[in-house]
């Protein structure tokens, strides 16, 4: 379903489709009522709240703040690394990952070669940081540093901004038979056996 946002707006202008809200905040539209904050640090972030995200930058590891306490969620296998770069890396071991930022393709370490997995579009870059990309294309992705966000740049013919890419929605709860229940925190699922 394409989303037609209004062509000329301003800082502030809420939109509305079903029962999703996006506010514009003068350079891209973001969607609104995502409380939960993300971090990326080696530290554990402080005055956590129920549902944020951290992850522990030195390690490779993801945890959700709940039940007073940072759960983990996942990480890469020890050992695997994940690489930026035009040229490949000279070594690798089984499982790491180079992206080839000039061409957008992506690689996996697989017995002893690099195998390509896939790659954007031609044309389309990948943007990680806390600002705004300069010169965006149609089907630019950016993932801003800062908040977690991560936007796509829509263009619809008659107007052109970043559109966030899904949220996260805190509290939704699920009841599966058996007295297993699981609770959505930032898009990751807790399960709680009973």
């Amino acid at each position: 379903m394409a989303i037609d946002f209004p062509a000329s707006p301003s800082a502030n202008d809420s939109h509305t489709v079903g029962t999703t809200t996006w506010t514009y905040n003068g350079t891209y539209w973001a969607r609104s009522a995502n409380t939960a904050k993300f971090t990326a640090a080696d530290a554990v972030p402080s005055n956590p709240s129920l549902g944020d995200l951290w992850y522990e930058s030195d390690t490779g590891k993801a945890f959700i703040y709940y039940d007073s306490t940072w759960a983990e969620i996942g990480h890469a296998s020890d050992g695997q690394t994940f690489q930026v770069g035009d040229t490949a890396p000279s070594t690798g071991n089984a499982g790491d990952i180079w992206y080839e930022s000039d061409t957008g393709k992506t690689f996996i370490y697989y017995d002893s070669a690099w195998v390509e997995i896939g790659h954007a579009s031609d044309g389309q870059s990948f943007n990680v940081g806390d600002t705004v990309p300069d010169s965006p294309t149609a089907g630019d992705i950016w993932f801003e540093s800062d908040s977690g966000g991560a936007y796509i740049y829509y263009a619809d013919g008659s107007s052109s901004q970043w559109v966030e890419l899904g949220h996260s929605v805190s509290g939704v709860n699920v009841n599966i038979d058996g007295g297993v229940s699981s609770t959505n925190f930032g898009g990751m699922f807790a399960l709680d056996g009973g």
